[in-house]
């Protein structure tokens, strides 16, 4: 998660990532569809990304995973 008003300039970085990471998975059908996500958020920069409710909600996102694969009840 990366907002797109970084002021230190980050997001430029991670928009390549993405477009690499995104290349490379339509390229190999044998990529898992669950290995992760980039998000860019527009206005939140580089301190106000914690303030985000896609940031505040990975914690949750991280358990149901885990659940869901079998690692926690």
């Amino acid at each position: 998660i990366c907002g797109l008003a970084d002021n230190y300039y980050l997001h430029e970085a991670v928009i390549l990532l993405n477009q690499d990471i995104q290349q490379l998975s339509q390229n190999s059908p044998a990529a898992p569809a669950s290995a992760g996500y980039i998000k860019l958020l527009p206005k939140y920069d580089h301190s106000d990304i914690y303030s985000s409710p896609e940031l505040r909600n990975i914690p949750a996102e991280m358990l149901t995973h885990l659940r869901n694969a079998g690692h926690l009840k």
